[in-house]
């Protein structure tokens, strides 16, 4: 059958299309290979990796008491692509002090100075200046209680009453949570405060008992007895 004017008029914005698209296909790869090609090509190694710590049952957990030494070890590392690797070592009290080993090549003798929790890095570096860390932390425990000074109150008579004088009380490490003072009377306790007054209303034997707790939970209590008639 013979193609006919109307015939080419119906096919030429076909191929109109097809070839556009195909000159935009070929635009797209001659951009893509200049690309690729203006890249350097080089054949150094490329070190992402960050370096290894081995600790290997070291918890990093230390509980210690002012004035005994931590040993903090010296712990291995590995680099797959670097034989140097350096360890440094900073440890940061609780009123932030620091105490820093920059290249650490033996075991590190720590001495607290402070009460509370010291942070602890251990950081690794290869040559590439990947870098690794480790954290760990020692508690420096208070585990000494306060110390109570008491003015004791001689025997008193039936009705009369007295003032109970504030106690002196010595922490070590300055942290006074609580302190009080109570009366006992034949299995009866009642706290007041401290500087308080109390009026002795029975004859007998008063147990009084002054107390006072530090912040870690030490607390320390000191006891007198008063005889009324």
């Amino acid at each position: 059958m013979p193609v006919t004017m109307a015939d080419y008029l119906l096919i030429l914005p076909v191929g109109v299309v097809l070839f556009a698209a195909f000159q935009g296909v070929l635009r797209y790869l001659n951009e893509y290979i200049s690309t690729w090609t203006s890249q350097k090509i080089t054949n150094a190694i490329i070190d992402n990796a960050a370096p290894v710590i081995v600790r290997g049952t070291f918890t990093g957990v230390f509980n210690t008491d002012i004035g005994k030494a931590v040993t903090l070890p010296k712990l291995n590392t590995f680099d797959l692509l670097s034989d140097t690797v350096s360890l440094a070592l900073t440890i940061t009290s609780p009123s932030g002090k620091d105490y820093s080993v920059a290249k650490m090549t033996q075991d590190y003798i720590f001495m607290p100075e402070e009460y509370g929790m010291h942070r602890v890095s251990y950081t690794a570096k290869d040559l590439a200046g990947k870098t690794k860390s480790f954290i760990c932390t020692i508690n420096v425990m208070d585990r000494t209680p306060p110390e109570i000074t008491v003015e004791h109150i001689g025997n008193v008579k039936v009705g009369e009453t007295v003032n109970f004088p504030k106690a002196t009380i010595i922490d070590n490490n300055n942290a006074i949570y609580y302190a009080w003072v109570s009366v006992e009377y034949d299995s009866y306790v009642k706290v007041i405060a401290e500087d308080d007054t109390w009026t002795f209303k029975f004859a007998g034997t008063y147990i009084i008992e002054y107390g006072a707790s530090d912040e870690d939970g030490n607390y320390t209590v000191y006891k007198y007895t008063i005889t009324c008639e």
